[in-house]
């Protein structure tokens, strides 16, 4: 089993005030309050700042703490909403502010230089010298970007000190930002279909063997990203936290998936062996075909087990699903 100095901070985002008030928080250390990737979906605690004073409070009377995010692609017109949240955020206690755009970063730097900040992965950090420019500008917290190799991330966190690092464990990882909700969209020269929600629904793109989710403004990976086989690994690399992208997930979902990863470190806390095959399977059973193949070199559709003799060898293989 491997060495570590103290456990990942394992969190879960949530989206809406209902689902939080369902879901099991037990198992979480901490929770991203907030929808980033539409402020219009239906009850979105960033549009809804009273419920989001709640939540802050909620969930940090519970023990754990409570991020609150900030839109992933923020227009100008937005920007009144952006200063409102990260402002309310502030007056109310909450840990850190979660920040996907610059100018939201620079921003909230000068208006409250002693919030803690986290940078999600869309501050496209792919190499130390722009993690250290953030580190430089206060930031506490980086997520280096998600189609990284192991080894890339490593290299990054060897360079870079006195900043934590997380990185995602599971969930619906983006391909890609659209302002404007690709749901809604009409024939070119033909005005946008109001929104009715149709994010709510399961929107799959099939084509052979890729198979994509559009969830309105992104295309994120229809088979949940999943590093359930390799925490043992994370851990040995000194991760400081434990990412479940769950935005686009309900309650009893959220709750399934974080029981399933607290169980993971409490084996690796209690016992000399790992079962990785009992881990993935029940996980399977919640999530359906799991996916990491950016972690090793390979599409983001592909899985790579811990079974193979050496992840990035069977990457070089062409070995797809396990």
């Amino acid at each position: 089993m491997p060495e570590f100095k103290s456990w990942p901070e394992l969190s879960a985002a949530v989206a809406t005030a209902d689902i939080l008030a369902e879901t099991e928080l037990d198992d979480l250390d901490s929770v991203y309050l907030g929808q980033p990737y539409c402020l219009k979906v239906s009850g979105n605690l960033l549009r809804n700042l009273d419920e989001l004073s709640d939540s802050i409070k909620m969930i940090q009377l519970s023990g754990r703490r409570a991020y609150v995010t900030t839109p992933i692609i923020p227009e100008s017109k937005d920007f009144d909403s952006v200063e409102a949240i990260v402002s309310r955020a502030a007056a109310f206690g909450a840990d850190a502010v979660e920040i996907h755009d610059a100018g939201v970063l620079r921003w909230t730097r000068k208006n409250f230089p002693d919030l803690p900040v986290h940078l999600s992965s869309f501050l496209n950090i792919y190499q130390p010298e722009t993690a250290i420019f953030y580190k430089d500008m206060g930031v506490t917290r980086i997520v280096p970007a998600n189609e990284l190799l192991e080894s890339e991330v490593e290299l990054i966190k060897e360079q870079v000190e006195r900043i934590e690092f997380a990185v995602p464990v599971h969930g619906s990882l983006p391909l890609g930002m659209a302002y404007s909700c690709l749901l809604r969209r009409n024939l070119p020269g033909e005005e946008m279909d109001p929104c009715r929600q149709q994010c709510a629904e399961v929107h799959d793109l099939d084509m052979g063997d890729w198979k994509m989710r559009c969830v309105g403004t992104s295309l994120v990976s229809a088979d949940d990203f999943s590093m359930i086989e390799f925490m043992p690994a994370l851990i040995s690399e000194g991760f400081d936290g434990f990412r479940l992208e769950t935005h686009f997930d309900e309650a009893e979902r959220i709750s399934e998936i974080a029981n399933i990863y607290r169980n993971a470190l409490v084996e690796m806390a209690s016992r000399g062996d790992y079962p990785a095959n009992d881990l993935k399977r029940h996980l399977q059973e919640v999530c359906g075909d799991l996916s990491n193949g950016w972690r090793y070199g390979l599409s983001g559709k592909d899985y790579i087990s811990s079974l193979d003799e050496d992840p990035f060898m069977a990457a070089k293989k062409g070995m797809g699903k396990s």
